[in-house]
């Protein structure tokens, strides 16, 4: 049981650990990815807002210059015969219109290798625009180029995009459409530039209107720039365009849009999961739409790979500290198998001598400290019930150089027969050759006093090839302090002395 409790006390204090590593530092670690992969976010969204503005102000570099074309002018103020609208149409078509067409693309032959920062504002790409018409004064439609031209001649554009009375003011204007060339075909988004023709500083002719669609096309393109990040133009809650499959845009707009209603004119990043994957989204609405539609573009990036290290954090963990309590446990256990066998080695001396041997004495195995040290003092213990003299642990070091000391009850007789007036015994004897000095109590006395017990010794003839200083000095050590407890002194030096031809020392009390 005693195992079992150490082992899950360890258990318990290496998971505590690896678990306060796991919910902390792969938090910490996943907040600061976070927030880079949202600084990049932004900076990419700034950047494409910036391209924007710049296509914006081709866009409207474009209609004013269509718009200050005189033939167009004169094509709306010409006097038609017959079906007015009709010929009107034909004339502003033919005279005012169809120029642009070869303009835009020759324009595309000279300049496709070009890029766009090199070029004028009005030979942006897309050369050809992928809308282009002109309405009258009232905002009915003319003539256009391209598709669906013939559809929508004659219809009152500015009902649907109150954008074109506006311009009468006579500034161009930027605006984001949701646009059908025809009532059959699917709506698009459209971002124009319009200019208003004018005859002179005060008679408004009408308006002429470019528009590039924004597409997935347009959405390809956007990400190239931002290298690789996702993009998706929306307006109204609804996605037009984007890098992204028509499924994914459907969780993209229910993920995000009612997120986007309550922060304002430059919303925060906003985490979504599509397909498995964790993506930031920002969303930016476009500048200055002077009808207020609420249209924009969306910048994605994807940041499980970003997050990729802090979760690579969270599996170091587990398996570092799965790993660590292996080891512990697998440690604890050993070293509590040795400690344990020690224990079991005193209780089966135990056992002896609760069965009748009384002389068995109490040894370990093992290296450890604890159970030696409680051995020891079984033995000082067994020794004492038996009315022995209690062992010693340095014995087997005095065993072989005599008894330093002499016995009790003289060292006794010694202490009281002393002068307290004195710090040493008057007629004390002398060892042939060797002057007993007078007792005293230092480091430097007790190497003196060895010296002096040594050859004191070689002078007997005794052996003292087994002598050395140190165990001399720690049994020296432990007789003074027995001695000065004993005897209420404040110190106790001793004096080399021969009794019964044996060399022994005589303690002096230093009072």
């Amino acid at each position: 049981m005693f195992r079992v409790k150490v082992a899950a006390t360890l258990a318990l204090l290496i998971a505590g650990t690896t678990a306060l590593a796991y919910f902390t530092l792969p938090q910490t670690l996943e907040a600061q990815l976070l927030l880079n992969a949202e600084e990049e976010l932004v900076l990419a969204a700034t950047s494409q807002a910036r391209h924007e503005r710049l296509e914006d102000f081709a866009l409207t570099a474009k209609a004013r210059e269509i718009a200050d074309f005189s033939g167009l002018r004169e094509s709306l103020t010409d006097e038609y015969t017959g079906n007015f609208a009709y010929q009107r149409h034909l004339g502003v078509y033919n005279k005012g219109l169809l120029r642009w067409k070869f303009v835009f693309e020759n324009l595309q032959k000279e300049k496709e290798s070009a890029r766009d920062l090199d070029l004028d504002l009005t030979q942006r790409r897309p050369f050809t625009p992928d809308l282009l018409f002109v309405t009258d004064d009232a905002g009915s439609g003319v003539a256009a180029l391209g598709q669906g031209r013939y559809d929508w001649y004659n219809v009152n554009v500015a009902q649907d995009h109150p954008t074109v009375l506006k311009t009468q003011l006579g500034a161009p204007l930027k605006d984001t459409w949701r646009w059908r060339w025809s009532q059959s075909d699917d709506e698009n988004l459209v971002r124009v530039g319009l200019a208003p023709i004018q005859q002179g500083s005060e008679r408004f002719l009408g308006v002429v209107v470019v528009g590039v669609l924004i597409n997935d096309g347009a959405a390809q393109s956007a990400s190239r720039a931002l290298e690789g990040r996702g993009v998706a133009y929306f307006a109204h809650e609804r996605i037009y365009g984007s890098t992204l499959s028509p499924d994914d845009e459907g969780l993209l707009a229910q993920q995000l849009f009612p997120r986007l209603k309550d922060q304002g004119a430059e919303p925060a990043p906003v985490r979504v999961r599509i397909q498995g994957r964790d993506l930031l989204a920002l969303a930016r609405y476009h500048s200055a739409n002077a009808s207020g539609a609420p249209s924009g573009f969306i910048v994605l990036t994807d940041i499980t790979d970003a997050l990729t290290p802090a979760q690579q954090l969270r599996n170091r963990i587990l398996l570092g500290g799965l790993a660590l309590l292996l080891l512990a446990l697998s440690a604890t256990l050993v070293l509590l198998q040795l400690f344990i066998r020690s224990l079991e080695e005193i209780d089966r001396t135990i056992q002896e001598v609760v069965a009748g041997n009384r002389a068995a004495e109490f040894r370990v195995s093992g290296s450890d400290s604890l159970p030696r040290d409680m051995a020891r003092s079984l033995n000082l213990l067994s020794a004492a019930l038996r009315g022995e003299r209690m062992p010693d642990e340095d014995d087997e070091e005095a065993a072989d150089w005599g008894d330093l000391m002499v016995d009790d009850v003289t060292a006794t007789s010694m202490m009281r027969a002393i002068n307290r007036d004195q710090l040493h015994v008057e007629g004390s004897p002398q060892v042939v050759g060797v002057p007993l000095p007078r007792a005293t109590a230092s480091p430097d006395a007790d190497k003196r006093l060895y010296d002096e017990y040594v050859t004191a010794r070689k002078n007997l003839g005794e052996d003292v090839s087994e002598l050395d200083f140190d165990g001399f000095s720690k049994r020296l050590e432990k007789n003074r302090q027995i001695l000065k407890k004993k005897h209420n002194a404040r110190d106790v030096g001793f004096t080399v002395v021969v009794r019964d031809g044996k060399v022994v020392l005589k303690p002096e009390p230093i009072l």
